[in-house]
């Protein structure tokens, strides 16, 4: 379990959320990303093209359209149609008879030769029920004998149409003894006499049903597809795959997606608006994932390759960070043991070689301190001599070396969460502290004195960051400039933070003011120091805790003889530290 609370466990997770989440996410995300860019490509590059091909086919069905107008173009056709429709024809003289029919042939005939060579004919109906047949292949063929014309479907339909051209589907021509195709697929028209609206003829052009395979085969896709053409009846003209029952069903029902026993297909459906059939394109499912299957294995590849990178990078790099703070802990907890001799050898300039040069300065400075401070005080005399024991005591307490041990703790806490600005604020905070205490005075102003315990604060803000750690510290502007002892302070602050807050789980106020007081005769500078942490019973209180504050009531007696302390204190509610000292004292 250890090592579920270290830098490199905090690191490791860090580069889990930041880097192996992110990377399986993108790994799935953009596949599936590229994927809807190659169908919605497909679809829109089939779309194109089946707007292309419905194009070709409904110009290929305005050309037959054409032809069952020719009637309506030629005065000789409608003549004879008229003469063939009289009710008293049988009374009609032999010869117009046979020069009717001779017209219609030869003039049938004429017109088929400028038209396409996949129009197969054009054949009328006349009234009396007789078929006239105008080819492109160059032979005609008769009808079969008293074939029902009237009852098929094409006849009816054209009948129904009363003059307007209608589009017949696939089907034999049966009504000819030597048919031209297997299957066709017409335009029909019911002629009508323009003058009197009666009905004339039925005319109907056929085309060989290869011609849709011709405009079909010259289309290409992207991706595997097929192409079918249905009826208004939802019956197959054409399609370059058999289609199912099942799956006529599904397209007449307008499903996007249809199914098979085996396969699926996206549809794409467009209507031949003039004859009211479909164009029906259905596209492999299986083929466009067959073209995403490279997408995947080079996303996966692509994804594992820089995990694999951004691993062997992390190690290399979490393992050049946390090493010289490990340096920094073991020469901490040698100087822990009183060896202050001791360096750290500091490689590069960035923040981390700072604080080691920051630290070998203050040990050293520590060990010139205390070899003073130690000789000095054997030449004063015994009341001299007991100030400068609280004075050096009061110093070594802020110097402790479990102090700066737990702010590099802190340093590496902060670094593994990656949280940079709050490092470097951290680093400048100490380097802060540590410029005050080494520098060469004995006094300070009260403003200087609440920088040092802001730093301070700061620092120890980070320790207690997961347990919440507010702090307050105000001065009066009057106040500012007056001197006091330096590090007179900081003990108070240093055992509210230890003895009164660290022991609980609560979040914890310290507010440390400094105020000017009004008195009948004598005005007083209040210095409070106040928390809200764990308090103690007054009678039994640490000796550790009695050190401090004898320290600093020590100095404080020194340096103003007429101050006074008080102390306040009860269980789970806080303390209160209290310094009054006359104005005219400090400002002396």
């Amino acid at each position: 379990m250890k090592f579920a609370y270290s830098f490199r466990f905090k690191l490791s997770m860090l580069y889990l959320i930041t880097i192996i989440v992110p990377t399986i996410v993108i790994t799935i995300i953009m596949p599936s990303y590229y994927k809807q860019i190659i169908i919605r490509n497909s679809m829109n590059e089939t779309n194109s093209t089946v707007a292309s091909l419905k194009l070709n086919i409904e110009t290929y069905l305005d050309e037959l359209e054409q032809l069952t107008i020719i009637p309506y173009l030629n005065d000789d056709i409608m003549n004879a149609l008229k003469q063939k429709a009289s009710t008293n024809h049988d009374g009609t003289d032999l010869y117009a008879l046979l020069t009717s029919n001779r017209v219609l042939r030869t003039t049938l005939d004429n017109y088929m030769r400028i038209t396409r060579n996949d129009i197969l004919g054009t054949m009328i109906i006349a009234k009396d029920n007789k078929m006239y047949m105008g080819s492109k292949v160059g032979t005609s063929s008769d009808s079969v004998d008293a074939y029902p014309f009237s009852s098929q479907d094409w006849y009816k339909k054209a009948l129904t149409g009363n003059g307007k051209a209608v589009f017949v589907s696939s089907h034999p021509q049966d009504y000819l003894i030597k048919p031209l195709a297997e299957n066709v697929f017409s335009v029909a028209r019911m002629i009508k006499d323009p003058d009197t609206e009666a009905q004339l003829a039925f005319i109907m052009a056929d085309a060989d049903t290869n011609i849709l395979q011709k405009i079909v085969t010259s289309i290409h896709f992207n991706v595997k597809s097929s192409i079918s053409i249905l009826d208004d009846h939802n019956q197959v003209l054409y399609s370059t795959v058999s289609l199912s029952s099942k799956m006529l069903d599904q397209v007449a029902s307008g499903q996007m997606t249809i199914k098979d026993d085996n396969e699926s297909y996206i549809m794409i459906q467009r209507k031949l608006d003039k004859a009211n059939w479909n164009i029906v394109v259905l596209i492999s499912n299986a083929a466009i994932q067959s073209q995403f299957h490279w997408v995947n294995i080079i996303g996966i590849v692509f994804g594992l390759g820089g995990l694999f990178f951004t691993v062997l990078v992390f190690f290399s790099l979490s393992r050049w960070i946390i090493k010289p703070f490990k340096k920094m802990t073991s020469l901490m907890k040698v100087v822990q043991r009183g060896r202050f001799n001791e360096q750290m050898e500091i490689h590069g300039k960035d923040e981390i070689a700072q604080l080691g040069i920051a630290l070998n300065s203050m040990i050293s400075h520590l060990n010139l301190l205390i070899d003073s401070e130690y000789r000095a005080q054997l030449n004063l005399r015994n009341t001299e001599l007991s100030l400068r024991n609280a004075e050096y005591r009061s110093l070594q307490a802020q110097l402790q070396p479990h102090f700066l041990y737990n702010i590099l703790n802190g340093f590496i806490g902060l670094n593994r969460l990656g949280q940079k600005e709050l490092l470097e604020h951290s680093i400048i905070s100490l380097s802060k502290m540590l410029r005050y205490i080494l520098l060469n005075t004995d006094q300070s102003t009260i403003k200087e004195e609440f920088e040092f315990l802001k730093s301070y604060c700061n620092l120890q803000k980070m320790r207690f960051a997961k347990k919440g750690f507010e702090f307050d510290i105000q001065c009066e502007p009057c106040l500012e400039k007056m001197s006091i002892p330096k590090l007179l302070l900081q003990p108070l602050v240093e055992n509210s933070i230890i003895h009164g807050m660290e022991p609980i789980n609560h979040a914890c106020l310290l507010v440390v003011s400094a105020k000017e007081l009004k008195g009948d005769d004598k005005h007083f500078v209040e210095i409070m120091v106040k928390d809200n942490g764990l308090g103690f019973e007054q009678a039994l209180t640490d000796s550790r805790l009695h050190i401090g504050l004898n320290n600093v009531k020590e100095r404080l007696r020194l340096a103003f003889p007429s101050s006074s302390f008080f102390i306040c204190s009860e269980v789970n509610v806080g303390t209160q530290v209290v310094i009054r000292i006359p104005l005219q004292e400090v400002q002396g």
